[in-house]
């Protein structure tokens, strides 16, 4: 059950069967997938909630969901845009709780950000590092779903699983998202093409 490639992709096969493993109470089977989607999936719970010690415990969580849960995987989406939707229920939990009885997704709302300026960040950081800070300048659907797709590399219809809504508003989400990093990136001397 090797990795293939960037030895990030794993055949959705060997995944679901793990799953399967999991659901009878592998602890192996359990071991290889928290170690597999501990990463990805802890970057983009930081991504929704902003602390990476509070992601900590939301991660855990999750992985204790997909212990318990594994049972009730039905196969009607990847493994991990089934884990990601997990993160993202416990996020929005968390969220919820935090801002006392916030509704729904309003409940991810735009903080305000107390990192450098773009144009200081210019000075002082690489590229990756401004591209990093001006994308939590973004609101939280906007970071989500730019995560979703280009670090953790899911198409249109996964992340429209994982957040719950049509792919036509995933595909709204993602052109507004681009359009405002376009912006920010102007902003701070970044010319695109």
């Amino acid at each position: 059950m090797a990795d293939s490639g960037s030895g990030r992709r794993v055949a959705e096969a060997d995944l679901r069967h793990l799953v399967e493993k999991v659901a009878g109470g592998d602890h192996v089977a359990f071991r290889w997938l928290f170690r597999r989607f501990q990463r990805p999936v802890h970057a983009y719970l930081t991504r929704l909630v902003r602390l990476p010690q509070i992601a900590d415990e939301l991660m855990s969580e999750t992985m204790l969901e997909l212990w318990k849960g594994a049972g009730r995987f039905g196969g009607r989406s990847t493994v991990s845009t089934w884990l990601f939707g997990i993160a993202r229920h416990k996020a929005i939990d968390y969220l919820r709780r935090r801002h006392e009885g916030d509704l729904g997704e309003d409940a991810l709302v735009e903080v305000v950000d107390p990192s450098p300026t773009p144009e200081e960040a210019v000075g002082r950081a690489s590229i990756a590092e401004l591209v990093g800070s001006l994308i939590d300048r973004l609101s939280a659907e906007h970071r989500e779903v730019l995560h979703l797709a280009y670090r953790e590399e899911m198409s249109v219809e996964e992340i429209a699983d994982v957040v719950n809504c049509p792919i036509n508003t995933v595909k709204t989400r993602m052109f507004y998202a681009r359009k405002r990093m376009k912006t920010l990136l102007a902003e701070a001397g970044v010319e695109g093409p």
